[in-house]
């Protein structure tokens, strides 16, 4: 009686870990980068500037890094521009500083809410001091000439409470139409 109830303990325990779900872990995996000439062909924007400030994405796990832009090689042609990275390099995001200058590979993420321009430790984004290589092959970029651009993330909240305003009024002046005694 003791063998069936070890050997039935062992065939319980055995189902337990076998319906057992392991969690989904995401590591950040990169490939080799490619050089300066062909990550600036493959990016969405190119440019360096001094990050000013850092803060929470709203919706996204990451951050949205604001620029103060210096130079410009491809994609923008504005004096600032926010870009989102992920929160940690674990998850492939850039840990910037303020007050640092940077050369910055973007891309457009569609799959943030925003689909705002973004990099990743698997572009060639780095700290201006190490990238005299990429300059030797993408040249000095240019000065951008727009003030402001409208990159921040967008809260289409105030959007929605209007069309729900004017879709509520709407119902309600048709519905006291069609209760009006005649």
């Amino acid at each position: 009686m003791n063998k069936k109830k070890i050997l039935l303990s062992l065939i319980f325990l055995l189902l337990v870990a076998l319906n057992m779900n392991p969690v989904p872990v995401s590591a950040c995996s990169c490939e080799m980068p490619p050089t300066a000439d062909i990550a600036l062909d493959n990016a969405d924007a190119v440019f360096s500037g001094e990050v000013v400030s850092i803060n929470e994405h709203i919706k996204e796990s990451g951050y949205v890094v604001k620029f103060n832009v210096q130079r410009v090689w491809k994609g923008l042609n504005t004096k600032t521009v926010s870009i989102y990275t992920a929160s940690n390099s674990a998850a492939c995001g850039v840990n910037f500083s303020i007050g640092e200058e940077y050369l910055v590979y973007t891309h457009r993420y569609e799959e943030t809410s925003d689909a705002m321009l973004t990099t990743t430790v698997c572009d060639r984004t780095a700290s201006v001091a190490n990238i005299s290589d990429d300059l030797a092959l993408i040249g000095k970029g240019d000065i951008p000439t727009k003030i402001e651009a409208n990159d921040e993330p967008r809260n289409n909240n105030i959007y929605y409470f209007g069309i729900l305003t004017i879709i509520l009024t709407g119902s309600l002046f048709i519905w006291r139409y069609i209760k009006k005694p005649t």
